[in-house]
């Protein structure tokens, strides 16, 4: 019997952070970036607004942005770190690691959501860290 309740309960968890991975999968584009409270300009911060979600080999790998911190920034457009997913208490967590950029490297609660864009409706996706406000869409 326990070993029964702890299956299912490990076989919730699994399937329910890989539904979650396959609804954000692929690229998403940063519509709002905010860093502790400051705004900053998609435009002018960053080389890119545009992250890529994916799985290659079974290994979660995240392509953030680069923002413009420096000379040493200018060499890429896209720095490359690992991601992870969670849930918790009804709330989903996305987890970033190894990237260049340390305010990235962080847990953020992420929420999903949609809306209607002309003919179409298009996912949308909050990530809230200590120090991040980030808000996406779907490319």
């Amino acid at each position: 019997m326990r070993m029964s309740v702890l299956f299912l309960f490990t076989s919730m968890l699994y399937y329910s952070c890989e539904s979650i991975e396959k609804k954000i999968y692929g690229v998403w584009v940063i519509e709002i970036f905010k860093l502790d409270g400051k705004e900053l300009s998609i435009y002018e911060d960053f080389y890119v607004n545009l992250f890529d979600l994916k799985n290659e080999d079974n290994v979660q790998i995240i392509e953030f942005p680069i923002r413009q911190i420096g000379d040493n920034s200018k060499e890429f457009f896209f720095q490359t770190g690992n991601w992870s997913c969670r849930k918790e208490s009804g709330k989903e967590f996305l987890t970033f690691s190894g990237a260049l950029d340390d305010i990235f490297n962080s847990e953020f609660e992420m929420k999903l959501s949609s809306r209607k864009q002309g003919e179409g409706v298009i996912s949308v996706m909050e990530l809230i860290s200590e120090r991040i406000y980030m808000k996406s869409s779907k490319f």
